[in-house]
């Protein structure tokens, strides 16, 4: 009943209801390194709305709420595309953009960008964030040089002995 009596009050003094929805494909991605990241939100703001959109990389405290770190990129309405942040860490220079509508690109990611990343809209009624859990993995590579060709007979036994980093 109370719910009813105030959307009737919300629709007789011409205030109108914000729908902001904000959601994360995937709560966690993997990548190897060396590869490129894709993180990708989606998100839909009422027409005519203002908002900032911002994205960041993230801490995440103990109760286990996002935090912003480093401030990437953000937008606004009036704004075609997202700006790259003044603040940005040097580390992610020439190797991070935003795709169209909400998706950061990382190219050849390193251990270093392991980690949590944040996506956060901000209207005039209300402020979401979503966080995505990026791990970067580093699998073994065979850094000894064997002969291209082995030959032995059969029945014979040879061990090769090799060396890996990773």
């Amino acid at each position: 009943m109370l719910l009813c009596k105030l959307w009737w009050f919300l629709a007789v003094s011409g205030v109108s209801v914000r729908a902001l929805k904000l959601t994360a494909a995937e709560d966690k991605v993997s990548v190897n390194v060396r590869q490129n990241a894709s993180l990708h939100w989606t998100f839909h703001i009422n027409k005519g709305e203002t908002y900032r959109i911002l994205w960041a990389t993230s801490t995440v405290d103990a109760s286990g709420t996002p935090r912003m770190k480093d401030v990437l990129f953000s937008k606004t309405e009036k704004q075609a595309t997202a700006t790259p942040s003044s603040k940005m860490p040097p580390r992610y220079a020439r190797r991070v953009k935003i795709l169209p509508p909400a998706t950061l690109f990382i190219q050849r990611v390193d251990l270093s960008d392991e980690g949590f990343y944040i996506c956060e809209i901000t209207t005039a009624f209300r402020a979401i964030r979503k966080a995505i859990n990026l791990t970067v993995i580093d699998p073994p590579r065979i850094i000894t040089q064997l002969p291209i060709e082995l030959t032995w007979n059969e029945g014979d036994s040879k061990e090769l002995t090799c060396s890996t980093d990773g």
